[in-house]
């Protein structure tokens, strides 16, 4: 008889995942409101492109870790060998908190002494950025542990929603203590003090939900299985972090912090779509990693519409986005202040991007979990060198315009490509309106 956790996930379950992040793509929105309008443009830049970084380097501190949990977790608890469970939970949080410690301090060593020469304020909000960066490293591990335990909304509430909503409150006491402009160290001060409460609350309800049997098992080990599908994963997550935030980096390279400002809100709002997108693969990864023996044995039947459903979920989800920008962008922009106005066009642009990518479907968070990594790196390392070549040819030239055109330009060669590969390794197109091969 065939368990309820073996069941194809209902693509209601994905949209209520969906809804979560769209609960903290709401708060988001409005700390980027807040923030946009309590600093001076060059201070907001400044913020936008720390946690542009800093995204990279949790990506890269945090070893895959939460994708490790997703990969094994379920697949341990399900063959009751609880042990396991226990021991590759450990193992994640071991090797993260060291990875993510060691980063920050040679970070911080590296500013303080001078080797980094940085204007404005910056020296000092590196500082705060490298203390940020274990906290948010220990959500990550946090909310891949409770994606592998079926309970991905309550790991999108807990990391993604509560977070920005302290955010938001704490700016708004401090605009009554201390009027605007807010400076970039003080934003980065508060995002740490939230991010570390959300951390210990995180790591709480995680002990609380663990099934007692793995959480009293005498942990056991299988570092180095586990070390090398963290390798691959790494890869993959810190590739794909570096596709997604290419744009804004390169921006900041150059463009002027006023309009490296603007393209930021538009960036914001199009990494929103790509957390609610991968929302929904968030949903199929338990279920793919139980059906891994039916793909090697090339069994595709119950696979095949897993992975359409997602794609099509995903697709209705990127084509709300589109929807919703176009009709409401000049009125939501109008929130942050007369100078984001310009960010509308290169908005739009994003979103018709991410329609024409997500047509490809989850190519590359298939493959990975499939035990194949290596597709999702080479097509996502394609999108990210078409993106910054375009980039460096556009952005000269039509500023925040050219550097969103360069970016739909490589989501969609990145999408496409791991979708052919994809179609010739497995022999299953994860395209929305796909077939077998």
């Amino acid at each position: 008889m065939t368990s309820q956790a073996s069941d194809p996930p209902r693509q209601s379950a994905a949209w209520l995942n969906v809804a979560a992040k769209a609960g903290g793509a709401i708060l988001s929105f409005l700390l980027y409101v807040v923030l946009a309008r309590a600093m001076r443009p060059e201070g907001f830049a400044d913020v936008a492109v720390i946690f542009a970084w800093l995204a990279i380097a949790g990506n890269v501190a945090g070893f895959s870790a939460p994708f490790v949990l997703v990969r094994f977790v379920p697949d341990y608890l399900a063959a009751r060998q609880h042990g396991l469970a226990r021991g590759v939970v450990q193992f994640a949080l071991a090797a993260t908190m060291a990875a993510s410690v060691a980063a920050a301090a040679v970070a911080a060593a590296l500013v303080a002494g001078g080797a980094l020469p940085l204007p404005r304020d910056l020296p000092q909000s590196v500082l705060v950025a490298a203390a940020l960066l274990p906290a948010s490293v220990l959500l990550l591990v946090l909310a891949g542990l409770l994606m592998g335990l079926k309970r991905a909304p309550m790991a999108e509430l807990l990391t993604n929603v509560v977070r920005p909503a302290l955010m938001v409150g704490g700016i708004g006491v401090l605009w009554l203590v201390r009027p605007p402009p807010l400076p970039a160290p003080t934003v980065l001060a508060l995002y740490l003090a939230a991010s570390v409460l959300m951390a210990l609350v995180t790591l709480a309800y995680a002990g609380f939900v663990v099934p007692r049997a793995a959480l009293h098992a005498p942990p056991r080990y299988l570092a180095r299985a586990w070390s090398r599908a963290a390798g691959g994963f790494m890869l993959v997550t810190a590739t794909a972090a570096l596709h997604e935030r290419v744009d804004l980096l390169m921006m900041g390279a150059l463009a002027a912090p006023p309009d490296v400002a603007a393209y930021a809100v538009a960036a914001r709002f199009s990494q929103t779509v790509t957390v609610a997108v991968s929302a929904v693969g968030t949903v199929m990864a338990p279920h793919v990693v139980e059906r891994l023996a039916e793909l090697r044995e090339g069994r595709l039947e119950r696979l095949r519409p897993l992975v359409r459903d997602t794609a099509r979920t995903a697709l209705h989800v990127c084509l709300l986005a589109l929807a919703a920008f176009a009709l409401l962008g000049p009125l939501l922009l109008r929130l942050f202040g007369p100078h984001y106005g310009q960010a509308y066009l290169p908005l739009v642009v994003l979103a018709l991007g991410q329609v024409a990518a997500a047509l490809a479907g989850p190519a590359a968070p298939f493959t990975t979990l499939a035990g194949e990594p290596r597709i999702a790196i080479a097509s996502l390392a394609a999108g990210i060198v078409a993106n910054a070549a375009l980039n460096v040819l556009l952005v000269p030239r039509l500023g925040g315009v050219g550097a969103a055109i360069a970016t739909a330009a490589g989501m969609v060669c990145a999408a496409f490509l791991a979708r052919a590969w994809t179609r010739s390794r497995f022999g299953l197109d994860t395209a929305a309106f796909g077939g077998a091969r």
